[in-house]
């Protein structure tokens, strides 16, 4: 019955097809990846490796600020100070989601305000590579994160970016894999006394080298588990929402049954209508997501509306208030001598937010030594990403960044 009648898909050509990132190595698709992303004479495509094999092609975009901090380049009388290189802010999107979705908002406001953007791509998603396509797996996710801010320091000349002023930004499940890779990484690099190295991409790193992380902004992040958010969604509308659980449990079996009999990925829905077997599916839901993502990245094939089972399983567990925690205590049972500062962070939450609920990103903010959290009134989780409300929240991340990295 399972597997006659479980809701998702397999789609074996499209699961298998690896994505044109040779266009890393060729200015022609370059300059078609770069247009993508928002292209103007200072961005540049790079590659990396990453994944849960850390071999796998990643892919991203660097984009320069179109002024320094204190205005024009060009001006004859700048100091060295104004003309020094930019800081860089890494972008971590949200559940599903390519980087050519909808983060040229963002890039371009802190371009704009001479800062440098580096957008990228997870592993098995948009222009990077690894098979089976649009497999969510936070562990790989936060991996991938930690490989990109290695490229940029150790990059930072042939870029041209500051790669001692390194910021990190993320939204939604970004959101929760920029403070759990903060928190991690500044762990690692205080273990031990006796440590005079410590490992951020697989390679050895010269001590210090978190200090690198100046300032994190995670907006409307999710930072308790996917099972708490379902026991609120079920809560609000049980009629509805009893069913439409049933639904994807059926379908995460139909996967993992698959996989182990025929090898194969089964794939649910990221975001859907209520009571459907979509990852994604209050209120609001599927229009607030499928705005995110333009017309060419649909029409492109290299975005589907599509998750593998297993995926929806890993986020059911994902809870990054375990790494706050698990920071707060370490942070702790360490002397005063050697205790470690979090990078400044900002919180942002949205009251209404049904999918990242506001009470658990207070209860993050309050645990996190200077942390600060700003509360958007009247917003859902999607409302923030137009019209005014992403302009005020653009003006208090900007700020925010500016006071820690300017």
């Amino acid at each position: 019955l399972i597997l006659n009648y479980a809701p998702g898909f397999c789609d074996n050509d499209w699961s298998s097809l690896e994505p044109t990132t040779a266009a890393s190595q060729n200015n022609n698709n370059n300059n078609k990846l770069s247009t993508l992303y928002g292209n103007n004479e200072t961005t540049r495509v790079i590659s990396f490796t990453g994944g849960r094999d850390n071999t796998t092609n990643l892919v991203g975009t660097i984009s320069l600020p179109t002024k320094n901090k204190e205005g024009n380049e060009d001006d004859a009388d700048a100091d060295a100070d104004d003309l020094r290189l930019p800081p860089v802010i890494v972008l971590a999107h949200g559940l599903g989601l390519a980087a050519d979705c909808s983060l040229d908002k963002f890039t371009s406001a802190f371009n704009a305000e001479g800062f440098a953007t580096f957008a990228f791509d997870y592993a098995t998603f948009g222009h990077s590579g690894g098979l089976p396509r649009h497999v969510v797996d936070p562990v790989t996710h936060i991996s991938d994160l930690k490989r990109a801010i290695a490229t940029l320091h150790r990059k930072s000349d042939e870029l041209k970016i500051d790669g001692d002023r390194i910021a990190l930004w993320g939204t939604s499940l970004g959101g929760g894999h920029v403070v759990s890779a903060a928190l991690q990484l500044l762990q690692s690099s205080n273990a031990n006394d006796d440590d005079r190295t410590t490992t951020l991409d697989g390679e050895e790193e010269e001590e210090g080298i978190i200090d690198i992380i100046k300032a994190v902004v995670s907006q409307v992040p999710h930072l308790a588990s996917g099972l708490e958010s379902i026991s609120h969604t079920v809560a609000s509308d049980p009629a509805t929402y009893v069913p439409a659980l049933c639904k994807t449990l059926g379908g995460m079996t139909k996967g993992a049954l698959l996989r182990l009999l025929r090898g194969r990925p089964w794939y649910l829905p990221l975001h859907g209508l209520p009571g459907s077997a979509a990852a994604l599916q209050n209120a609001g839901d599927d229009e607030g997501y499928g705005s995110l993502c333009p017309a060419e990245t649909r029409e492109s094939g290299r975005w589907r509306n599509a998750l593998t089972s297993d995926g929806g399983l890993r986020i059911m567990f994902y809870r990054p208030l375990n790494a706050v925690s698990s920071f707060v205590k370490w942070n702790n049972e360490i002397t005063k001598r050697r205790r470690p500062r979090p990078p400044p962070v900002l919180f942002v939450a949205a009251e209404g937010d049904t999918l990242c609920p506001a009470k658990y990103v207070e209860r993050a903010a309050e645990r996190i030594e200077g942390a600060e959290y700003v509360l958007l009134e009247n917003a859902g989780h999607f409302d923030i990403y137009s019209g005014e409300l992403l302009e005020e929240m653009l003006r208090r991340e900007i700020a925010f960044f500016k006071k820690h990295l300017l």
